[in-house]
C-alpha cells in the first residue's frame, strides 16, 4: 500500500473538522465547569473571590462574588493571651477566661483527652544520642484520625491517647497543620505527647515545616475554611486575613509559643532530621544547627521585607523549610558531592526528610536520604498512614495496621 498525501480538499474536511471540535469544546467547556463545582467539593477561585462554586449549605450557586468562610462544628481549644476560646457542635463561639491549667481536647464531641496548659516553652536541643527505637512521620496536615491510627498501631499511645513508647522517640516532621479541619486535636496530641514521652525518659520532637511557619505567620492559602471564619470572628475589622489567621497562633497562645520553641532541624545519631532538606547553597553559611535554629526562630514572625540576610534565605526557597532539590531530578536535583559536604558539615550520615510526596517511603541518593512524606489515609487502619521505624541499625516501613517492611 503507497503512502498517500491529503488533496487540498482533504485538507479543508480536516480542519472543519479541528474547527468543530474546538467549538464544540468552548461551548461545553461552561457546562462541564457547572457540573464539576455542583457534584464536587471544589470551586475556581482565587483566595478571596468566587468565580464559579455551588455553596452546599445555601444550596445555590456562586459567580463572581466575595469568598465567605463558615465555622464548622467542633474546634479548640484556643488559649490565646489568658482567654480560652472553643467552637461547640452547633458551631458558636465560646468564650471566657483560662482559669486552669488543663484543656479539654474533644475529638467528635463524645470523645476526647486533656493537655496541660504549660505557659513556658523553652527551645529543644539540636543534638540527640540514637534512641533504641525511634519512629519518624511527616506531613499529617491536619488529619487526626490517619495520625491517632497510626500512633495507636505502633504503640505510640494506648487507647485513651497516652503515651506508650516507653524510651523510644518519635519524630514529627513538619507540616502537622493546614489543608485538613482536625489541626487543633493534632497539635493538642503531641503537645501532650512531649511531656508525658520526658516523663517515661523518651522523647517527641517536633521539626517545624513550611506549613507551621505560614500558621505562625498568618499565611492561610492552604488553611482549611473553618479557621479562617473563626479567625474572622475573632477580628471582624479590617480585609487583610493575615492578621487575623495569625492571632490564632501568635506568640501570646499557648500553641503558638509552644511551636516558635521547636528546631528546623536536629541530629539524632546518625540520621539528620529536616522537613525538606538542606541546600548546597547553605554550604557557604557558616551556620551550625543551633545557629540555624536560632534564626529560623527569631525571623518566624517578621515581615519578609525585614527578614535578615541568613533569616531570609532560611525561610526561602532553598531554605530547610521549603527546600526540593533532595527529590526533584534533573538540573534542580542535588549533586552527590554537595549532599556529601552537607551531611560531613553536621556530622550526619544520612538525612530524613518530608515535605515533597513520593510513592512510598523509600531511600535515595544511595541510602543517603530517606523520604517519608506519603499520601496518608484519612480512615483508621487504612495502611496507607506510614512512617518510618530506626530500630537495632535497621529501618523499616510502618504503617497504621502495625505491619513493617524492611527497606
Amino acid at each position: 500500500m503507497s503512502d498517500t498525501v491529503p488533496t487540498r480538499r482533504g485538507w479543508v474536511r480536516i480542519a472543519r473538522r479541528v474547527l468543530t471540535a474546538v467549538c464544540l469544546f468552548v461551548l461545553l467547556l461552561p457546562v462541564l465547569a457547572v457540573v464539576l463545582v455542583r457534584y464536587t467539593d471544589g470551586h475556581i477561585s482565587n483566595d478571596g473571590m468566587v468565580l464559579l462554586g455551588y455553596d452546599e449549605r445555601r444550596g445555590r450557586f456562586q459567580w463572581m462574588e466575595p469568598r465567605t468562610y463558615d465555622l464548622d462544628g467542633i474546634d479548640g481549644p484556643y488559649v490565646i493571651a489568658g482567654e480560652l476560646i472553643t467552637v461547640d457542635e452547633r458551631s458558636r463561639i465560646q468564650r471566657g477566661p483560662c482559669t486552669n491549667d488543663t484543656v479539654h481536647v474533644p475529638i467528635d464531641g463524645t470523645s476526647g483527652f486533656t493537655a496541660v496548659v504549660r505557659h513556658q516553652h523553652l527551645p529543644t536541643p539540636a543534638v540527640y544520642p540514637m534512641p533504641e527505637r525511634l519512629i519518624a512521620i511527616s506531613d499529617i496536615e491536619g488529619n487526626f484520625t490517619g495520625l491517632r491510627s497510626f500512633l495507636q498501631a505502633q504503640g505510640i499511645v494506648d487507647a485513651d491517647h497516652r503515651w506508650a513508647f516507653g524510651t523510644g522517640h518519635v519524630v514529627f516532621l513538619g507540616d502537622m497543620v493546614d489543608r485538613g479541619d482536625q489541626v487543633l486535636p493534632v497539635l493538642w496530641m503531641i503537645h501532650r505527647l512531649e511531656q508525658q514521652a520526658l516523663a517515661a525518659g523518651g522523647a517527641v520532637h517536633f521539626i517545624l515545616g513550611n506549613h507551621e511557619h505560614m500558621a505562625l505567620y498568618g499565611d492561610g492559602r492552604y488553611a482549611h475554611d473553618k479557621y479562617r471564619a473563626l479567625a474572622r470572628a475573632l477580628s471582624p475589622e479590617g480585609d487583610d486575613d493575615r492578621p487575623k489567621l495569625a492571632r490564632l497562633f501568635a506568640a501570646d497562645t499557648e500553641l503558638g509559643a509552644w511551636l516558635r520553641s521547636r528546631n528546623a532541624l536536629e541530629r539524632i545519631g546518625p540520621w539528620l532530621f529536616v522537613h525538606a532538606g538542606l541546600s548546597a547553597a547553605l554550604l557557604p553559611r557558616d551556620l551550625s544547627l543551633d545557629g540555624i535554629n536560632t534564626i529560623v526562630r527569631d525571623q518566624l514572625d517578621v515581615l519578609k521585607v525585614d527578614r535578615s540576610e541568613h533569616g531570609a534565605f532560611l525561610l526561602g526557597r532553598e531554605g530547610p523549610l521549603w527546600y526540593r532539590g533532595l527529590v526533584k531530578e534533573g538540573d534542580e536535583r542535588i549533586r552527590t558531592e554537595d549532599l556529601a559536604a552537607l551531611l560531613r558539615r553536621y556530622g550526619a550520615e544520612g538525612m530524613v526528610i518530608g515535605h515533597s510526596v513520593v510513592d512510598d517511603i523509600s531511600f535515595d541518593h544511595a541510602g543517603r536520604v530517606l523520604r517519608i512524606d506519603v499520601k496518608h489515609g484519612t480512615a483508621p487502619a487504612s495502611g496507607n498512614t506510614r512512617g518510618a521505624l530506626f530500630e537495632g541499625g535497621r529501618v523499616y516501613r510502618v504503617d497504621d495496621r502495625g505491619e513493617r517492611t524492611t527497606l
